[in-house]
């Protein structure tokens, strides 16, 4: 038998963490190390392998190309030795849920009650993210994203395509009336998240000049911009995916204006199949899915002049 020399596992996994999380900061929290032993643990696997895995700046680190494909083998190999404890000891089945944090704390969160989780009957292991991911962890057998169509190691399909509205409470904190028309909406305090691109593009589609003079109030996550219009605190430029529960409940309103399309999540599944309890889960997103495509298309939420 032809003698094999395998790469050290701390170094792996120290790696693994690193390429996952895109820092060696990240990771040394992560493995409850210093920072200074994971970058050791990574020069020696590339002294090992005699090549670069990472390129390195002042403030940041990055993958090589080669190190991309590595990054890939090695989670590929952790998840078969993941199936294979699994395999092992048998017991209540887990599933891995990797999923956007918006859509997670407003669109998701509603639909797990008691009744989904007893016909599931199994562990779910939920974890939400800030930003798009480029490697998921390799005990990831479900994630849904923002955009990113593909990633290496899953299939990739479209899961929800949200469409995005002016929003508003029907009654605002100053105590005004939600505006109905395009052209009192000028007059409010605007929603966003990061900028205004949205709103420079809703005054562009409705063929009217964007103010200059509005008030603003900005956030960095899509949900607590729902949330502060949800309290009245302004218009929001928010997607029917993130604000269904509100649209349905009547919390919040759409308002006459423009629709726009905004980019596409998706549902990624482990390759080359998902576990029992993987497809059990996948069956059931894919079942609400449809169930928000359908909803979509009634439009009953919508003023008159959007659902005609």
């Amino acid at each position: 038998m032809r003698n094999i020399i395998l790469p050290n596992l701390s170094a792996l996994r120290a790696f693994e963490a690193a390429a996952r999380l895109e820092s060696f900061t990240k990771a040394a929290l992560e493995l409850g190390v210093t920072q200074a032993a994971v970058s050791k643990q990574i020069r020696r696997l590339e002294e090992d392998l005699g090549q670069a895995l990472f390129k390195r700046s002042h403030r940041a680190v990055s993958l090589t190309d080669s190190g991309e494909r590595y990054a890939e083998r090695v989670s590929q190999a952790f998840q078969l030795l993941a199936d294979h404890e699994v395999q092992q000891e048998p017991k209540r089945g887990r599933v891995v849920l990797d999923i956007d944090e918006d859509l997670m704390s407003t669109w998701l969160m509603p639909r797990l009650t008691e009744r989904v989780l007893a016909e599931l009957d199994l562990d779910l292991d939920v974890r939400v993210r800030l930003d798009q991911p480029k490697i998921f962890p390799p005990d990831t057998e479900i994630a849904v994203t923002w955009g990113s169509a593909a990633h290496e190691g899953f299939r990739s399909r479209v899961f929800l395509r949200p469409r995005v509205l002016a929003l508003s409470a029907p009654v605002l904190s100053d105590g005004r009336q939600a505006p109905m028309e395009v052209s009192e909406i000028e007059n409010h305090r605007f929603l966003n998240v990061h900028n205004d691109a949205w709103w420079r593009e809703y005054f562009e589609a409705s063929g009217r000049p964007y103010p200059s003079d509005t008030d603003s109030l900005s956030f960095n996550r899509s949900y607590l911009m729902v949330e502060a219009a949800q309290a009245g605190l302004g218009l929001a430029m928010g997607d029917d995916a993130l604000a269904e529960t509100d649209l349905k409940s009547g919390t919040l309103l759409a308002l006459r204006g423009p629709i726009l399309k905004s980019r596409d999540f998706f549902l990624h599944l482990r390759k080359p199949r998902l576990s029992f309890e993987g497809k059990r889960v996948a069956e059931w997103l894919q079942t609400e899915a449809v169930d928000f495509a359908e909803w979509q298309d009634r439009g009953d939420f919508l003023p008159e002049s959007l659902s005609s």
